[in-house]
């Protein structure tokens, strides 16, 4: 009974602002949000008075309808945005939202603007209204592509330079492309797969010649997904898995040095196993991009068998740790 009696106040506020609506004495505030990449996995709890109205996604706007009267708009748990408006009646306001990178962080900034800068952003039909929006079950199926800098731990001297300083090369790291697969098995699990081509050169780099080692590599990757706030926007996903590597290709070019020559050595197929925690978030509902880092260890043999030889060239060690970032398509 007692929570009945306090429900009555607020059935009472919403059936005169109901009412006052529909005697044509309503007012509108458009809250609304241009496309940016700086915080686009940030949405905005925009406030009026003391209530949360909307959750203000990038891309995105949101009419609001409101009785005539005194307002303050602010944003939830950021300083600063302190916006007295007062409403008229039949009247159309709009609010720009924006984050602005500055030296050391982002400044949200809310900006209240006329209908003819407002409408063309809003009207462009680009822009999400999330007066229709309902939020979809994130896609399970995804596709896109990953790109990898990373290092080697095993640094092999190749050749000395003519100033004395010796020009390494490492069988792991370098420059790496991949196409992935992934798909999310529950809410908490995930499975991915990976095809990379992934190469090495020398460090520091020769003007007459090269040495680079280049390999292909087929990844599983079963992960735990980590949601943040929810897990619609942002995630973490941490796993690990194995790595089959192939194609595996020593090639030299030193044909212009005094005494150098032109050759390539074959590596048998190896496998080897990683461990890694990708940062993914949604820029739009089918899009994401990820951020990463990935640690394997992987050990390599060369094809021919050699009763003597250097056994840091015919059993090199591949592995080592690289840093990751790639979109991909949900589906």
């Amino acid at each position: 009974m007692k929570k009945q009696l306090l429900l009555l106040p607020i059935m009472l506020l919403v059936y005169i602002q109901t009412c006052l609506c529909n005697d044509s004495i309503c007012s509108k505030i458009v809250f609304y949000r241009e496309p940016s990449y700086v915080g686009s996995a940030i949405s905005f709890p925009i406030m009026l008075n003391d209530s949360v109205v909307v959750r203000l996604r990038n891309n995105s706007y949101y009419t609001y309808e409101c009785i005539p009267g005194e307002y303050i708009i602010r944003v939830k748990n950021v300083p600063g945005i302190n916006i007295p408006i007062s409403i008229e009646a039949n009247k159309t306001y709009y609010l720009r939202f924006m984050i602005t990178p500055g030296v050391w962080s982002s400044v949200t900034e809310a900006i209240l603007v006329d209908s003819t800068f407002a409408k063309p952003s809003i009207h462009s039909g680009l822009m999400r209204n999330l007066n229709d929006y309902t939020p979809m079950p994130r896609p399970k199926s995804r596709i896109g592509f990953n790109m990898a800098v990373g290092f080697g731990f095993d640094q092999i001297p190749i050749l000395e330079m003519e100033n004395g300083e010796e020009s390494n090369l490492s069988y792991g790291g370098g420059f790496g492309i991949s196409v992935r697969y992934g798909y999310e098995l529950t809410k908490l699990l995930d499975l991915a797969f990976d095809l990379s081509y992934q190469f090495s050169e020398l460090s520091p780099t020769i003007r007459k010649g090269s040495v680079s080692f280049s390999r292909g590599i087929f990844s599983v990757t079963p992960s735990f997904i980590i949601p943040i706030k929810g897990g619609e926007i942002s995630r973490m996903k941490l796993g690990g898995g194995l790595d089959a590597y192939f194609g595996n290709s020593l090639d030299m070019k030193l044909s212009r040095i005094q005494g150098g020559f032109n050759d390539t050595f074959k590596y048998e197929s190896a496998m080897g196993y990683h461990i890694s925690g990708v940062f993914e978030w949604n820029a739009m509902d089918r899009w994401s991009y990820t951020y990463g880092l990935k640690w394997y260890t992987v050990g390599y043999k060369y094809q021919t068998n050699y009763e003597s030889g250097d056994e840091t060239f015919l059993s090199p060690d591949g592995s080592g740790i690289d840093m990751t970032f790639g979109a991909c398509y949900h589906f």
